[in-house]
């Protein structure tokens, strides 16, 4: 399954490619520069996550799944038993809110006096 949408991501994005290179050697005059470079770089990394994901690691199976942090020399194991467990599916949507300024208002402290003694502190 995992390589049928690999194969797939790779021809649409073959497919866009040749067309914008079809466009730039005819000459079209209605290419937009700024939505071709958006749109390649868009293609990099979606090219980049799909090569990644099409990596098989020796010991992976339904246990466990291993990838490499790119850029570094770490990587990350992660145990599919557990994250089934941490994945709860509720038979019913959740109340969403858009956070305001209030939601992260901080409680104001009362003031103290300096000179303030013990007993007047605790009273």
């Amino acid at each position: 399954m995992r390589d049928m949408s690999f194969i797939e991501e790779l021809l649409k994005t073959k497919s866009i490619l040749s067309l914008l290179n079809s466009k730039i050697e005819s000459g079209a005059t209605d290419i937009d520069i700024i939505e071709y470079s958006i749109a390649t770089k868009m293609l990099e990394h979606k090219l980049a996550v799909l090569t990644s994901l099409n990596v098989s690691v020796e010991g992976d199976g339904e246990d466990k799944a291993s990838f490499n942090i790119f850029g570094t020399n770490k990587s990350i194991i992660i145990d599919k038993v557990k994250l089934r467990e941490a994945i709860t599916i509720q038979e019913k949507p959740v109340v969403e809110k858009m956070a305001t300024a209030e939601d992260h208002k901080t409680v104001a402290l009362p003031s103290i006096p300096s000179n303030c003694t013990e007993e007047e502190f605790l009273e």
